[in-house]
């Protein structure tokens, strides 16, 4: 080996050491004498010795900005820059220094870099594409686009240019133009496995969507089948699983199983696609060729529980529910903490048998107490079956275990049902405060501003539950629903006259909408509307508005009701309000007012023995019902049985002291009725949750 001189030649070993490792430079000792110029070409050897003097000085530069990079050396962009300046056709070492540059947060620098590559290699695409990718980094997606085209342009073969150009377009939301791009290319370039895949991925990413079409499933798969075609790389077996979903989607079973039995050769202990396979033998009715597939997982890995799982999803898939149960429930017994086997049993027994699903869940509670999607579960079943009370205890604790930063907390949806929850038992407050949590973060849930309101009422806090219904009146003027709702509330307030206002502007909106209002006038708008004008002294609209609510639903039990109860208040129509109220409890022959009304109707009529008889058993279904125990009190007293009648009048006014009627049949009847109000507990019991 000849000597090495001077200080040149050492840093040339020492670049040549650093790039190519010490294997290499002992392969260029072995082979240095062969080097050397025959006889009489000195001059040709001297040029060629002066290219590779400045190709070590600029790999020297690049050598040790390499290492001052990884010294953290802020000044390695100082040598990078002198390696471009020796060999400025590299445009790797530009891109290097660019690097550096948007590091140091210089981007104008390492923009001004790249455009001096290009301008210096006017006919090299890996310049304009690099460039085109600093502009990328450096967020100036319309520069980026003209270079990855200009890309294009120069080497309309590669396809690095149409893939850069159609990310670019991704990214700033233009998907269309992006498959217009790549379509493109794929015709033009030389190898245009790249492009098909990602066009493949493009359809295939909209299957997912909302507004996904048929041609994009089958634009995907085209493109999938054309992309594995080409001969094995690292991805072909993805490409492969990804068409073999797709063909499922497509109901196209036996070409997915041939593609997941592709993959199971590359791969044959890969547990999905085995999976997979088998549940595609499945579809096909290869009842033998799934089993064989699960017993070879369950001799891999006899302890798994997953082989139980999967045998549970093949009979359960195969219509055979006593397999699937005893299999999902060997799957819980080998792994209790893992929550899908109590999921996949509670789905199965919530098709025929819900309460043995909640039973499930509950079990799996008991071995995952803090396991969201099972409180979820359950809370929404309690609240599906009205079991408030158990419905509260589990949101108590949900939101005892609740970090301040879980997303549930930032639903809208969680304090509602919570606040549902709270209000029917009778917990008021709590359910007001949770109401205004939702409506926090979402002011634009009625039903939940109605319930809120209708509480506030409740609680003499009348101002503030018309601020909120006027706030949403005023948010959507032309729109019924909101006065609709106003109009609920101003009943809920006794503001009768003002309820017939809000229902009547309603009305008049809904009439304008193309279906002339039908959705929104049905038989509970009318029913309502009428009980706002009874209330309101206006018997004869209230009248036709309870007849136009019969009308639209002649099975409307509480329209019949609530017109033969008028009509026995006025003492009218007896005969026919009889006939009305019979109708009603043929259609619910359990209910305690429609009773309480058919012995009202024969108190008006004289008959007081009949009217005892229905008015006492409507008591016994409501035995705190202050209407009842009035009428009870009035009909005992028609048959002449004044001690029994004044104490059912006494049970009516502490249970609603503000009925004036009822204390001045006490008072005439020389009863305390003072000291009977201070023996009286006030009703602090909130109203009942109304339906959105």
């Amino acid at each position: 080996m000849p000597e090495a001189k001077g200080p040149l030649l050492n840093l040339y070993w020492l670049v040549l050491l650093s790039i190519t490792g010490t294997a290499a430079l002992m392969s260029g000792c072995r082979t240095a004498s062969s080097q050397l110029p025959p006889s009489g070409q000195h001059q040709d050897y001297s040029t060629i010795t002066q290219r590779n003097t400045v190709m070590a000085d600029a790999l020297a530069n690049y050598s040790i900005g390499v290492l001052r990079e990884g010294l953290r050396d802020t000044g390695a962009v100082s040598n990078y820059l002198r390696a471009v300046e020796l060999q400025p056709e590299l445009t790797s070492l530009s891109l290097r220094v660019a690097i550096q540059y948007i590091r140091r947060g210089e981007n104008d620098k390492a923009v001004a870099v790249m455009e001096e590559a290009s301008r210096h290699n006017p006919k090299s695409m890996g310049a304009v594409f690099l460039l085109s990718q600093i502009y990328q980094i450096i967020n100036r997606p319309d520069e980026a686009r003209m270079a990855a085209r200009k890309a294009i342009e120069l080497e309309p073969k590669n396809n690095k240019g149409y893939l850069q150009l159609a990310a670019l377009m991704i990214t700033g939301k233009d998907e269309a133009g992006a498959v217009q791009v790549l379509r493109q290319g794929v015709e033009k370039v030389s190898d245009p496995l790249p492009i098909l895949r990602l066009l493949g991925d493009l359809h295939a990413q909209r299957i997912q969507s909302l507004a996904k079409k048929p041609q994009d499933l089958n634009e995907a798969i085209r493109y999938y089948e054309l992309a594995v075609k080409y001969p094995t790389d690292d991805l072909s077996m993805a490409y492969l699983q990804k068409l073999g979903d797709l063909y499922i989607i497509n109901r196209q079973v036996d070409k997915a199983l041939a593609c997941f039995q592709k993959v199971a050769l590359y791969d044959p202990d890969d547990y999905q696609i085995l999976q997979k396979m088998a549940l595609c033998h499945v579809a096909l009715g290869n009842k033998d060729q799934a089993l064989g597939l699960l017993k070879k997982i369950a001799r891999h890995d006899p302890q798994s529980p997953d082989i139980y799982y999967y045998l549970g999803e093949l009979y359960d898939s195969l219509g055979d529910k006593e397999h699937a149960i005893e299999n999902f429930r060997a799957a819980r017994d080998a792994e209790p903490s893992n929550p899908k086997s109590y999921l996949r049993l509670a789905v199965i027994y919530l098709r025929d048998n819900p309460q043995q699903a909640r039973e499930v869940i509950q079990d799996g509670l008991k071995h995952l107490p803090k396991e969201r999607l099972f409180l979820e579960i359950l809370v929404n079943f309690y609240l599906r079956n009205h079991q408030y009370t158990e419905a509260l205890a589990l949101f108590d604790q949900m939101y005892s275990t609740l970090l301040p930063n879980d997303p549930i907390l930032s639903d809208p949806r969680f304090y509602v049902n919570y606040g549902i929850a709270a209000q029917q038992c009778q917990l008021g407050d709590k359910a007001i405060d949770l109401y205004w949590k939702a409506l926090e973060i979402d002011p634009s849930l009625l039903d939940t501003r109605v319930r809120l309101a209708i509480l506030l009422v409740w609680r003499k806090d009348r101002e503030e539950a018309f601020a909120l219904m006027e706030e949403a009146v005023a948010a959507v003027p032309n729109n019924c629903i909101p006065w609709f709702y106003y109009a609920i509330v101003s009943s809920r307030a006794e503001d009768y006259r003002q309820a017939v206002s809000a229902f009547q502007i309603a009305e008049n909106i809904a009439k304008k909408l193309p279906d002339s209002g039908a959705r929104i006038l049905d038989t509970s708008f009318y029913f309502n509307y009428g009980a706002a004008s009874e209330r309101s002294g206006d018997y004869i609209t209230a009248e036709k508005l309870f007849e136009k609510s019969i009308n639209l639903d002649p099975e409307n039990s509480d329209a019949y009701n609530y017109i033969a109860y008028m009509w026995a208040e006025k003492g009218i129509n007896l005969d026919m309000a009889l006939d009305y109220v019979n109708h009603a409890l043929e259609i619910e022959p359990d209910n305690a007012a429609y009773l309480d009304t058919l012995g009202w109707i024969y108190f008006k009529k004289g008959q007081y023995d009949q009217a005892l008889e229905f008015i006492r058993e409507a008591h016994v279904m409501m035995p705190d019902d202050p209407t009842i125990l009035d009428h009870l009190g009035d009909t005992l007293a028609g048959l002449k049985r004044e001690k029994s009648a004044i104490e059912a009048w006494k049970q009516s006014f502490q249970a609603d002291s503000s009925n004036l009627s009822v204390e001045k049949k006490l008072r005439d009847r020389s009863v305390d009725v003072d000291q009977l109000r201070i023996d009286t507990r006030p009703n602090v019991i909130p109203p009942p949750a109304v339906d959105e």
